[in-house]
């Protein structure tokens, strides 16, 4: 086994043991037991956690990692630049000035009106 596939199983490892964890942990900790009784009957008070809160939550959690992940190296590869990050484009800078904005124009008082700020001005500047 070379190792690049190495290191890659390895975080594979990692990638799962930590959605294990995330699945498992939480304020109620789960039981293997009590595992094993969510997924043979889907009616019970754990599974309605696993399936309602948990086991979402990692499953957007994994596909957001992902998305960064691959944005990332979009990104990277588009300027062909190893070091490229979202403040070389502008768009970190464009999401603080608009968020500012808001803060200072009274849209803070809105709730979820600065991070929408934030989110446009990114938008513009990203493209």
């Amino acid at each position: 086994m070379t190792r690049p596939s190495r290191l890659t199983l390895v975080l594979a490892g990692l990638i799962a043991a930590a959605a294990v964890m995330g699945i498992l942990l939480g304020e109620t900790v789960f039981t293997m037991a009590q595992m094993s009784q969510a997924f043979a009957d889907p009616a019970s008070g754990p599974a309605e956690v696993l399936w309602q809160v948990r086991a979402p939550r990692v499953a957007t959690a994994l596909m957001v990692g992902a998305a960064l992940g691959l944005s990332g190296a979009a990104m990277q590869g588009l300027l062909r630049n190893p070091l490229a990050d979202p403040g070389v484009l502008g768009v970190s800078s464009s999401a603080a000035f608009a968020a500012a904005a808001a803060i200072v124009l009274g849209a803070a008082a809105v709730p979820g009106a600065v991070e929408i700020s934030a989110l446009i001005g990114a938008g513009l500047a990203g493209g």
